[in-house]
């Protein structure tokens, strides 16, 4: 149940409680949902270029499904948020937007357009209220995970953005060039997805550790995405008690930061622009993600009495990440 900013607060706290809202064909349609859960159906549309394969007509069309549904559910947390009386910022809502929406992929099919054919898919995309009630409070609680989010949902516009803007550029050159083209690898775009909803899950104070290993498993293989990943579910790991397997893994987070572009198995020369060297952004959210990881690892290694150790990467983290709050001061014991 998505409420449009434009409603009048009683009918937005009405909707917040029984409704949800049904996008199709362009059209809203109310209609009743399980309690704490908050569908919304879209389409999303791309017509094929002379080159574009069914797989990246169908990426596209995805992509467009998902940014709807994102758009629809930013609009829905702003006014769950404001009737809940908390207090967070656009970042904040777009990282939640991303990152506790559950999407599957009801149809998809293709349809004449023109003189070529359009690819359709329709997605339902579900908030669940009580877990977004869990994340606000989350927000608050851990100030070091919630950084490291908001730098996650930068990248993650940032690689966004690549992907349409290579479509557009392709569109530009001439008609019925494939839009795909020029685009950078997807894996990048739909790692960074799950790698948000994984770093969410993180920030829980009692997180899912079978959820958590599920979006693990859908990070590819030998990729710095699943490196992230290891620090990420080695904090999950953490918070349920399992410190030996959270060191473990925080310990392999740590030592294997890559120096290439996230996700990408592909050398930089080769995509898009031709740049070797990355964003200045990208580079510190990969640092200030490593000192997450030290953070971590100093807690963990606290508990099992390594206090020199925990000491040490503590420090790191400090050096890492200076300006961040949370390693100014020892919180551990």
């Amino acid at each position: 149940m998505l409420i449009p900013v434009n409603r009048p607060f009683w009918l937005s706290v009405f909707l917040l409680v029984g409704m949800t809202i049904r996008l199709s064909a362009g059209r809203a349609v109310s209609t009743t949902a399980p309690a704490g859960l908050d569908t919304l159906i879209v389409e999303g549309r791309y017509v094929m270029g002379d080159r574009d394969s069914r797989l990246d007509a169908r990426n596209y069309a995805l992509l467009e499904a998902k940014k709807k549904a994102l758009e629809q559910a930013g609009t829905y947390l702003k006014a769950f948020t404001r009737v809940e009386n908390y207090m967070v910022s656009e970042q904040e809502v777009q990282t939640l937007a991303a990152g506790i929406m559950r999407t599957e992929v009801l149809e998809e099919h293709t349809e004449p357009a023109g003189e070529t054919m359009a690819v359709v898919v329709r997605i339902r995309a579900i908030i669940d209220s009580d877990e977004l009630k869990h994340q606000l409070e989350a927000a608050r609680a851990d100030t070091a995970l919630s950084n490291q989010l908001a730098e996650l949902q930068v990248e993650y516009q940032r690689l966004l953005a690549q992907v349409e803007q290579g479509r557009a550029d392709a569109l530009r050159s001439r008609p019925g060039a494939s839009a795909t083209a020029h685009s950078p690898d997807w894996k990048s775009l739909q790692g960074m997805e799950v790698l948000t909803k994984l770093a969410l899950e993180a920030r829980n104070s009692q997180p899912s550790l079978s959820r958590a290993v599920s979006l693990y498993q859908q990070i590819p293989a030998n990729t710095s995405g699943r490196r992230a990943g290891n620090g990420y579910l080695g904090i999950i790991q953490f918070k349920r008690g399992h410190v030996n397997k959270a060191i473990e893994l925080l310990e392999k987070a740590i030592g294997e930061q890559p120096a290439s572009a996230r996700f990408s198995r592909r050398p930089m020369s080769r995509m898009r622009g031709g740049h070797s060297r990355l964003p200045r952004a990208v580079k510190q959210r990969a640092q200030h993600e490593k000192a997450l990881f030290h953070y971590y690892l100093a807690r963990a290694l606290s508990a099992k009495g390594a206090r020199a150790r925990a000491l040490r990467h503590w420090k790191m983290a400090r050096q890492l990440d200076p300006d961040n709050p949370a390693y100014k001061r020892i919180t551990w014991h």
